[in-house]
This record gives C-alpha cells, structure tokens and sequence, in this order.
C-alpha cells in the first residue's frame, strides 16, 4: 500500500519543500537510484524519505494515484452537471496544464498509461453520445491511444502548442469515431 499524497499535505509547507526535494533527486538523475542517493541529494534524513513513501519504487505510483484521485473527482462533477463531450476533454486538458510538472514527472519515467486510465474514466459517456456497441472495447483502446498519442505530443513539445489546437485534434478523433470504429468492425 503506497503512502497516500493529497492536496492538504500538498498544502503543507514543509511537506510541499520535502517533496519537490525528494522529486528533484529522483528524477533529476539519468541513472538507476536507490534511497541512499535521493537522501543525499535530496539533503533529508532517510526516516524522512521512508515517512513520505513506502519504497523508492512507489515514488512514480504515489503520484498517480493522487493525480487519477484529483481526476476522479473533477470527472464525477462534471458528469453530474452532463456536460458536453467536448467541454469535458477540454477540462482534461486544463486539469493537465494546472498538473503539468507532476504529468511531466510521472510520463517521463515511462508511465504514459496514465492519459489512457483518464480516457477510460470518460468511456461510458462516449459510448452513450455515440451509441456504441459494448462489445467494442479493443475498438475503444485504439481510440484512447490516439487521443493519449495527442496529448503526449502536446507533453514533449512541452506544452508549448494552445490547448485549444489539441482539444480541436482530440474533437476530430472524437467525431470520426463511429466511422472509424466501424470501419475496423467491418475488418475484423
């Protein structure tokens, strides 16, 4: 069980300063690390490092969690409130550009996954804009590593292009994808 990371320890100063120090040394380095060197460069006792998380290893999956939470929940409110499909991805994309450093952190250390899970939060609601079958779920994957291929072209150039270009290319994805799920439907 990894060691919970939520807004209000986020919110705690010296929480807050332990834990850029413990990211900084983490992912400040090309090289493998084991504790011994993030509590050197990070300049914290090892009790300290153990306290914030359970092992070395579980740094990048404390983060995602806490970022899927976050998630999670800004999902339930506008799902509530029945947004459109589209405001709905642009929230997404605005609730990454607000998290970019821990986004940058977590998928630069291979964990690219993490749009997909995001995705899929969002599947039940497309598949009933779009009156899809609920058998076609290797169909949807494909879609969600389109979308998530997007916006990771939109993390490693740094977030530099407007959201609102990446939210038209995801829209485009999303408005062919009956088209194109039936079209691999008729392949198969």
């Amino acid at each position: 069980m990894t060691r919970q990371i939520t807004d209000k320890k986020l919110g705690n100063q010296r929480f807050r300063q332990t834990e850029e120090a413990i990211l900084g040394a983490f992912f400040g380095s090309k090289k493998v690390l084991n504790a011994r060197i993030i509590v050197k460069r990070a300049r914290i006792s090892r009790s300290t490092l153990y306290r914030h998380h359970k092992t070395v290893y579980e740094i990048v999956p404390d983060y995602e969690e806490y970022i899927l939470k976050k998630y999670d929940n800004l999902m339930r409110g506008l799902i509530k409130r029945n947004i459109r499909l589209k405001t709905a991805f642009h929230q997404m994309l605005i609730f990454i550009l607000r998290n970019k450093r821990v986004f940058k952190i977590i998928m630069d250390k291979g964990n690219e996954n993490i749009l997909e899970k995001m995705i899929r939060r969002m599947e039940p609601k497309i598949m009933k804009i779009y009156r899809l079958p609920e058998d076609c779920g290797k169909m949807l994957r494909i879609y969600e590593k389109e979308i998530a291929g997007v916006i990771d072209g939109w993390r490693r150039g740094g977030f530099v292009e407007d959201e609102m270009r990446v939210l038209a290319d995801i829209m485009y994805l999303t408005a062919t994808i009956r088209q194109r799920l039936g079209a691999l439907t008729e392949q198969v």
